[in-house]
């Protein structure tokens, strides 16, 4: 059983899958994995804070090679990459594993909702798609963290 971190980035995907005609968006890879050494900790962060923070880099990088693998490219090779409205701290080590320019991360959402959890990037590209900012045969990339689980999803514009 995956666990529900996992489970709501994959109905996000399922909502995006279901949407991408009306949006003009194909989804095309994903790639999801979990730590099974920080769920044990997850809720005891303070006590495990090294692990926890060499634990994070080291499944970051493997979903950057993941990705890599299966899509073709790198990360911070999409025209656009979308992610949650993580802390500072949080938002730097994601930018600093995963290869990326900070400025490069597309949060809009923040300002408008505040914090929505897995539904940042999505309401995140929602404000893109409005402002325009979506043109054809861009890629997108979507990227959800929840303590313990991450995923990367590529999207055309199309």
């Amino acid at each position: 059983m995956r666990n529900g971190s996992s489970v709501l980035s994959d109905l996000a995907v399922a909502f995006l899958v279901d949407a991408s005609s009306a949006r003009g968006l194909e989804v095309g890879t994903v790639v999801s994995l979990s730590s099974h050494r920080l769920a044990a900790v997850a809720f005891a962060v303070e006590q495990h804070p090294v692990l926890y923070v060499q634990e994070t880099r080291r499944c970051l990088r493997r979903l950057g090679e993941q990705f890599r693998e299966r899509a073709g490219f790198a990360l911070h090779e999409a025209d656009h990459v979308v992610v949650e409205s993580f802390r500072p701290k949080a938002f730097a080590l994601m930018a600093d594993e995963l290869g990326i320019d900070p400025a490069r991360l597309r949060r809009d959402a923040r300002s408008a909702f505040g914090h929505a959890g897995a539904a940042d990037p999505l309401l995140t590209l929602e404000a893109m798609s409005g402002q325009g900012l979506l043109h054809q045969g861009q890629s997108v990339v979507m990227i959800n963290s929840v303590a313990w689980a991450w995923s990367a999803t590529e999207l055309r514009a199309a």
